[in-house]
């Protein structure tokens, strides 16, 4: 029996031999796969865990301080270059600029005019300015002609129809107050009242030689000269008359009717003496208004000189400048991108303040990434 369980067994384990022989020594068939040969990207893909970082980052700002009016991007976002990322208000800058503009194209029109030379209907419309400005002298020196004699007529007036009265022949080489008053005050009003008359003969006597064409600065110097004489006269007049009191020889009545024309006499050569003065000065304006346009016409005929040209392209070149300011400051209230990437960090908000050279806008650039693999060293080596 134990023979018999020997033999058994041995065939059994050469059994096992064999079928494990053929089960785990033989190769397999070689299976192989074929592909037609071309060009083309080679690609390998790694699974690794390690920490993303950018290759370079792109801080941006605006170059001036101003309110955000609006933000046109968000973090996470993909921009290209030249994309518009946040603005400022631009309203005041706006409004400037139109009125640059509105500049450039005035003064181009003057240089535009001065190239062209002066039209004949503009030099006809210039004399016509001459032709009224010599009206308007005329009638400047009728009016002061008139203020003149006026003036006279007032200090005549006030001397030999006012204050004659407590005078006793009075346009005579010895004039005489009517009533008593101290010696001294008394002699020097009498002396005074003899001067006047003299005044007022050579007065009316120069009066009757003006004309339109004579020159009326020495009429107007001795008007005011001679009715100065004549107001210094009415004053110390004043001041006699102002000092009577009633008595057998004068009424009180007499008294107060002098005090009044005397008061009459100066208040009428004061505006005699004012409207002189506004006389005058209608007839410097009027000799002034019309030498200016007399020189304009000589322009004017003489045509455009270089020199005025070369000014008002000067002109023309400054006001463009100011549009190129203006221009080149709107555009600095737009914060663009300068790269193609994606929006790291936007920290603009509407209606707040940005700071100029205050960072607004991050970018990173896209592709946003490069990888740096950080590896258990054994895998390193195997990768190599």
């Amino acid at each position: 029996m134990s023979k018999k369980y020997f033999l058994l067994i041995l065939i059994l384990a050469i059994a096992l031999a064999t079928g494990g022989y053929f089960y785990f020594g033989r190769r397999p068939e070689a299976k192989y796969e074929f592909v037609t040969a071309q060009r083309g990207d080679l690609i390998q893909e790694v699974s690794v865990t390690g920490r993303v970082k950018p290759a370079e980052s792109v801080e941006l700002a605006f170059e001036k301080t101003g309110r955000v009016s609006a933000v046109y991007v968000e973090v996470g976002q993909r921009v290209g270059v030249g994309q518009i990322l946040a603005a400022l208000d631009d309203t005041e800058l706006t409004a400037q600029l139109k009125q640059a503009k509105a500049n450039v194209k005035v003064e181009q029109a003057k240089l535009a005019e001065l190239k062209s030379g002066t039209r004949p209907e503009d030099i006809e419309i210039q004399q016509i300015k001459v032709r009224n400005y010599e009206i308007a002298l005329e009638d400047a020196k009728i009016n002061l002609a008139d203020k003149l004699r006026d003036l006279y007529t007032k200090a005549d007036d006030a001397i030999r129809n006012k204050t004659d009265q407590f005078f006793s022949n009075p346009r005579t080489n010895n004039p005489e107050l009517l009533f008593s008053a101290s010696n001294e005050l008394k002699t020097d009003t009498e002396r005074k009242r003899l001067g006047v008359e003299s005044a007022l003969i050579s007065w009316q006597q120069k009066l009757g030689e003006l004309g339109m064409e004579d020159d009326f600065n020495p009429f107007i110097f001795d008007g005011k000269k001679y009715s100065a004489q004549v107001r210094s006269f009415l004053d110390q007049a004043a001041l006699l008359i102002n000092g009577l009191t009633a008595s057998s020889q004068f009424s009180q009545a007499t008294i107060d009717a002098w005090k009044g024309d005397t008061f009459t006499a100066r208040a009428n050569l004061n505006t005699a003496v004012n409207n002189l003065s506004v006389a005058e000065e209608k007839l410097r304006t009027a000799e002034s208004n019309l030498i200016l346009a007399e020189q304009e016409l000589v322009l004017k005929q003489a045509g455009t000189i270089p020199e005025q040209i070369s000014a008002q392209e000067a002109k023309e070149e400054s006001v463009l400048a100011s549009v190129d300011n203006l221009q080149a400051q709107i555009r600095k209230t737009v914060l663009r991108s300068s790269i193609t990437g994606v929006v790291s960090s936007q920290k603009a908000k509407i209606g707040e303040i940005a700071a100029a050279n205050t960072v607004v806008v991050s970018l990173i650039p896209f592709p946003v990434m490069r990888l740096k693999p950080i590896l258990p060293k054994p895998i390193l080596r195997k990768l190599k």
